[in-house]
């Protein structure tokens, strides 16, 4: 089961009209009908050629009856059409059924509505990276990537994302590496942004810098609802920009969806024409997500968080074996230790630490079997480092784990991301000579020990998801024109030109 937390929304709304004539700008919105084809990819076309590559952004909906993770990617922009890929993440095939895309298009640039509003379009190249909190943290360019606004906003913007480009694909089903845009926070300046593979693992390297698209709309609140009217036709363009409160959680969970229901502060006409295209526009959530629409009617729009199964990538790596046993442990001396094992040759832990750190990756557990005999004077710490133990790391608390069954093998593990471990010195991680047990104080002891190890596991299905803040445009054309461009797409495009 996967699920999103409280979020935070921000919603705007546009009626779209004809297509006008030519102008330097141009803003178009569509729908299409996406399937896998043999080579995943399909190409939509503009309804009118842009000057040049606009910025776009799309967003996914839902196959009836299929709960998979899928998202869509984008490649090949030009100023007359764009290439979209339906995936999923890894270990998954790839393949999923048919489904709705909602995707808007901008000029690149800064470009002023007739009612004053701002709407700016840019891209930016990065390899910055993030993923779950879960994933270690053994890829390059670990951060986020700075992009000023070309327009100084008065407020923060509501602002898009998306990835433009695929230049580190190795596969296409199942998208590898798998890497959706992220924003990290917004301010009236500009906003952070990077590739986000969130709890996927790597499946291929990131070498090259890829672009991320925004679009970023003025969000003052003067213009939260208001009518344009554009020329040659006279037609009125009805648009609305809201942000709520925070709602609640929203995503897969037992099974079920769990969308939210976002309610517009306009009700539009022809409900069947409205059209939404959100993303997170925050990263609080430790995992990360993607955005997929539901259903939109004239109020309000469903909407719901995705990520990978968390049940499919809960997968473990190592172990790095320390001490095998069974060990007994009799006595404890006037500094509570208890014994001291060489560690034969040296055990090598850098594959479940940072050297260059001197800390344990974020997912390293330490595992053990233990029998505590009695309650009293149990194992409260393991010491591990080089032979004078001024170099070492040291896990405490361990005696909270002792279950006093006489003669009864339990299977004890601890995270070592938390605040009972420490370090001294300058660690050889790569050369690991001695371990140590201490117990709560001197005197007799009672316990076996055995089997001790590290181990890293990925991406547990913890469910421990932070308040995310997203941003949602929905845009509504009263004049749906839909045309059939092959028999498994399905088309409803319009413009609005500045």
């Amino acid at each position: 089961m996967h699920m999103q937390p409280l979020q935070r929304w921000v919603v705007l709304c546009l009626m779209l009209a004809e297509a006008l004539p030519a102008h330097a700008g141009r803003l178009e919105v569509g729908v299409n009908s996406v399937s896998q084809d043999a080579d995943c990819f399909q190409t939509v076309t503009f309804a009118e050629p842009f000057v040049e590559p606009p910025v776009v952004v799309a967003m996914p909906g839902i196959a009836m009856n299929v709960s998979d993770p899928a998202m869509i990617f984008l490649r090949s922009i030009t100023e007359a059409s764009f290439e979209v890929c339906l995936s999923e993440p890894t270990p998954r095939n790839g393949s999923h059924p048919a489904m709705e895309v909602n995707f808007v298009a901008v000029s690149p640039g800064v470009h002023l509505l007739p009612d004053g509003r701002v709407v700016e379009a840019g891209r930016v190249q990065t390899l910055q990276r993030q993923a779950a909190d879960c994933r270690p943290l053994d890829f390059p360019h670990r951060g986020w990537e700075w992009v000023s606004f070309l327009h100084p906003f008065q407020v923060p913007p509501t602002c898009l994302v998306m990835m433009q480009t695929l230049n580190n694909a190795v596969t296409h089903v199942p998208m590898t590496p798998w890497l959706v845009a992220a924003i990290g926070g917004i301010n009236s300046t500009g906003m952070e942004v990077a590739l986000d593979s969130m709890k996927n693992t790597e499946d291929g390297t990131v070498n090259s810098p890829e672009e991320i698209g925004y679009i970023a709309f003025d969000s003052q609140p003067y213009t939260n609802s208001a009518e344009i009217l554009a020329d040659s036709p006279a037609s009125a363009i009805q648009y609305v920009i809201m942000t709520t409160g925070t709602l609640p959680y929203m995503g897969w969970g037992d099974g079920d969806r769990t969308e939210q229901y976002v309610s517009f502060t306009r009700t539009f006409p022809q409900a069947s024409s409205v059209v939404v295209v959100a993303g997170q526009g925050s990263r609080n959530a430790p995992d990360g997500a993607w955005l997929r629409h539901f259903e939109t009617n004239a109020a309000n729009a469903r909407i719901f968080a995705d990520e990978n199964d968390a049940e499919v990538n809960a997968r473990s790596a190592g172990p790095v074996e320390l001490v095998t046993g069974p060990w007994t442990a009799t006595s404890a001396d006037s500094d509570g230790k208890v014994h001291t094992f060489d560690l034969s040759g040296g055990v090598n832990a850098t594959s479940v630490a940072f050297p260059s750190l001197n800390m344990f990756k974020e997912d390293a557990e330490l595992e053990f079997e233990l029998v505590c005999s009695n309650a009293s004077n149990q194992l409260r710490a393991i010491r591990v480092g080089n032979s004078a133990s001024d170099s070492a790391w040291t896990v405490s608390g361990l005696d909270v784990h002792c279950s006093p069954v006489s003669d009864q093998w339990q299977n004890v593990t601890v995270p070592l991301w938390n605040g009972d471990v420490s370090y001294v010195g300058d660690i050889p991680w790569s050369d690991l000579s001695k371990l140590e047990l201490l117990a709560q104080s001197p005197g007799p002891v009672s316990f076996q020990i055995s089997n001790i190890a590290i181990r890293i596991v990925h991406c547990r299905d913890d469910n421990d998801n932070n308040s995310n803040h997203f941003s949602i445009i929905n845009l509504k054309h009263p004049h749906a024109n839909v045309k059939d461009k092959h028999e498994h797409k399905h088309s409803q495009q319009h413009q609005l030109k500045f």
